[in-house]
C-alpha cells in the first residue's frame, strides 16, 4: 500500500477519531514496518549427501497475498570437494527472484554473483568453501510474491559433491525478511 496522507482533524463530534480513520492511517501506513526474522539457533551439518534438505531454523513463514523483501547471511564450511548447494523453496502460488553473493565453486578467490528467477529445487546455487573447519559466508536477498496460499520461504541446502566430510551451516547464520505489502 502506498503511504496516505493523514487527515488534519478539527475539534467537535464529527471529527472525532474513528476505527476505519486509525486502521487507514496508522495500521496500514504503517504495515512495511513488520519484518520477521529466522536465526539459526544451531550448528547443522550434512555428510555424503547432494539431496537439497530444509534447514532447520532458517525460513520465514509467509501468509497469503503478501510480498516480502529479504536479506540473510550465512555462515558455512565444507570440504573444498564438497563445497555447498543452496536454494530456496516457497508456496506453490508464490514467484520472485534471489540471488547470492559469495565464495566461486571452481576458485574459492573468485566472487559468485548470481541472480536466480525463480524459487525451487530446480534453481541451486552452489557456492565453494575454503575447506572444512575454516569459515566461508554468503549474502543472500531476494523478493517473495506470494498470492493466495500461505507458506514458507525456506532454506534448503546440500553439499554439492558427496563427500563423506561435513558441510555445515553454522549458528547465528540468519535470514530478514520485510513484509512491503499484504
Amino acid at each position: 500500500m502506498a503511504w496516505t496522507t493523514p487527515p488534519t482533524y478539527a475539534t467537535g463530534f464529527a471529527n472525532r477519531m474513528t476505527a476505519a480513520i486509525a486502521n487507514a492511517q496508522l495500521r496500514d501506513n504503517m504495515n512495511w514496518l513488520y519484518r520477521n526474522y529466522a536465526r539459526k539457533q544451531a550448528d547443522e551439518s550434512v555428510i555424503s549427501s547432494t539431496a537439497l534438505q530444509d534447514d532447520n531454523h532458517l525460513f520465514l513463514p509467509l501468509a497469503a497475498n503478501e510480498v516480502w523483501v529479504w536479506e540473510g547471511f550465512i555462515y558455512y564450511t565444507a570440504a573444498t570437494t564438497a563445497d555447498l548447494k543452496i536454494a530456496f523453496t516457497v508456496p506453490a502460488s508464490a514467484t520472485g527472484s534471489w540471488g547470492v553473493l559469495g565464495a566461486d565453486v571452481t576458485t574459492i578467490t573468485s566472487v559468485n554473483i548470481t541472480a536466480v528467477p525463480a524459487y525451487g529445487d530446480a534453481n541451486p546455487i552452489s557456492l565453494g568453501s575454503v575447506g572444512t573447519g575454516t569459515y566461508s559466508c554468503a549474502f543472500l536477498q531476494g523478493t517473495v510474491v506470494n498470492a493466495g496460499t500461505a507458506g514458507n520461504l525456506q532454506l534448503r541446502w546440500a553439499q554439492v559433491a558427496s563427500i563423506a566430510t561435513n558441510t555445515t551451516i553454522y549458528t547465528n547464520s540468519f535470514l530478514l525478511g520485510y513484509r512491503t505489502s499484504g
